[in-house]
């Protein structure tokens, strides 16, 4: 009798998980990647790179999607037994709802490993693979009038020193394979300097002919010298129809891919996995780095989400036995009230985590807990 019970819940999880599944995930998609293939597509992208972009951004939608059909599965599969009855006759027959809800149990655990696996070993590389992507295309549809502006810093090798500021208010241009509108801050390696600005130096237009932009012709170019002992006996402007970036010293340079110089750098802990990221998180520490909230909170994440599942499984049943379970529109209903205070809750405890208002792993796991103690609550009472 037991083995049918388990047989008729798993026969009534089947489909309804299946089906929330495929309907969360095409909501996703179409509010999170829609509007970015389209903006891409109106500017020029080719079918072959909107194609691309789309599948590689599917493997990390599929981990938020599974907890979310692990509720509505849930609840419509639990409606439907509660719709006819069936849930009375097994109380008749000896089983309990704590008794019936194991195969949802047993369904958690299982889709929350898949999820985990998932995340660990799929999804960081479709991330990698979708971030570049996406650029290759955005690239490809760059205007070179059209404006990006880059602003960021090249440290000395090893340490934290700024040795230079570098903004781009120009963009790049793929074809001619140049930036325009290009402002280097240099600044002094005289170590009684230090923090202080030696020149500026502005190009219309710089020329690489290396990844890294250490050989480079720049054309139109305008040096500002800061005049460090305000004697004014050094000349402090100059002018150059072109000049090779190298002929302004060693420090000169953009220490990136030339090609990727506008490329923003990737702060999305998404594309690591559970270990990278400690291992990130650990080597950020030995610098002496203290801004680690945000990240050990995305760290912890990682576990908290597929865990999730099983915790939206037990909150889906007991919703579907209730009285006032209605129709399936009604249901749905539910599911994305849950959903959306599940995201709150959690959204409010990543600002937290993030300043350090409370441990990361506490605002990590926060909105389980909370879903727990409400799935314990539902239970206990349908059970009555």
């Amino acid at each position: 009798m037991l083995r049918q019970v388990d047989r008729l819940i798993l026969r009534e999880l089947a489909g309804p998980v299946t089906n929330s599944f495929l309907l969360f995930l095409a909501l996703l998609f179409n509010s999170v990647y829609l509007p970015k293939m389209t903006d891409l597509m109106v500017k020029g992208a080719s079918l072959p790179q909107i194609g691309k972009i789309a599948i590689l951004g599917v493997p990390v939608l599929v981990t938020q999607c599974i907890p979310m059909a692990m509720l509505l599965g849930a609840l419509l599969a639990f409606g439907r037994l509660s719709g006819d009855s069936e849930h009375i006759a097994l109380l008749a027959s000896g089983v309990s709802f704590y008794r019936a809800t194991r195969p949802v149990i047993w369904v958690g655990i299982v889709l929350s490993i898949a999820a985990f696996a998932w995340n660990e070993t799929v999804v960081p590389a479709s991330m990698r693979a979708f971030y570049t992507a996406s650029f290759e295309a955005a690239e490809a549809t760059m205007l070179p009038t059209k404006t990006q502006p880059i602003h960021y810093a090249v440290k000395r090798e090893g340490t934290e020193i700024i040795e230079e500021v570098i903004t781009i208010m120009g963009g790049y241009d793929p074809r001619a394979r140049e930036l325009r509108q290009v402002s280097i801050l240099l600044m002094s390696d005289d170590p009684k300097r230090e923090g202080q600005p030696e020149a500026l130096i502005y190009a219309e237009r710089v020329v690489a002919h290396d990844e890294k932009g250490y050989n480079a012709d720049m054309y139109n170019v305008y040096v500002r010298y800061f005049d460090a002992d305000r004697s004014l006996r050094r000349q402090s402007d100059a002018w150059y129809e072109s000049a090779e970036m190298r002929s302004f010293g060693p420090g000169v340079r953009f220490d990136r891919d030339f090609r990727g110089v506008p490329k923003p750098q990737l702060t999305d802990n998404r594309i690591r996995s559970f270990a990278d990221l400690r291992a990130a998180i650990e080597e950020k520490r030995r610098e002496g780095k203290t801004d680690l909230g945000g990240d050990e909170v995305n760290l912890w994440e990682k576990v908290a989400f597929p865990i999730a599942a099983v915790i939206f499984g037990m909150v889906g049943a007991p919703l579907g036995v209730r009285p006032q379970r209605g129709s399936k529109a009604m249901g749905f209903g539910v599911a994305i009230a849950i959903i959306f205070g599940y995201w709150l809750v959690h959204n409010g405890m990543f600002q937290l985590g993030r300043g350090g208002t409370v441990p990361p792993m506490v605002a990590a796991f926060t909105a389980n807990a909370l879903g727990l103690i409400a799935a314990a609550i539902l239970v206990a009472r349908t059970r009555q």
